[in-house]
């Protein structure tokens, strides 16, 4: 992929991943701080204020965003998108 090419995972307000990311993070004892530090040791630089902004579905996370935190996670994808249904 061009560097200049960003693919997000589009989310909105009512339909998004953002109550799972938050059950993944609580899962594993961490705050929002923690999850951003560790997306840093990945390249991956994302404030506390854009973290929560994922966990609340107002921001569109980038793939290379959802791979992080799957490595923070320990989990599956399948995890991320837990309960969701059309």
């Amino acid at each position: 992929m061009r560097g200049d090419c960003v693919q997000k995972l589009k989310q909105d307000k009512e339909y998004g991943i953002g109550q799972n990311l938050r059950r993944l993070r609580l899962s594993k004892g961490l705050t929002q701080v923690d999850v951003v530090a560790r997306l840093g040791v990945y390249g991956i630089e994302v404030g506390r204020v854009t973290y929560n902004k994922m966990e609340h579905n107002y921001y569109s996370i980038k793939i290379k965003e959802l791979l992080g935190l799957k490595q923070i996670y320990e989990c599956e994808f399948e995890e991320f998108f837990r309960d969701l249904s059309i």
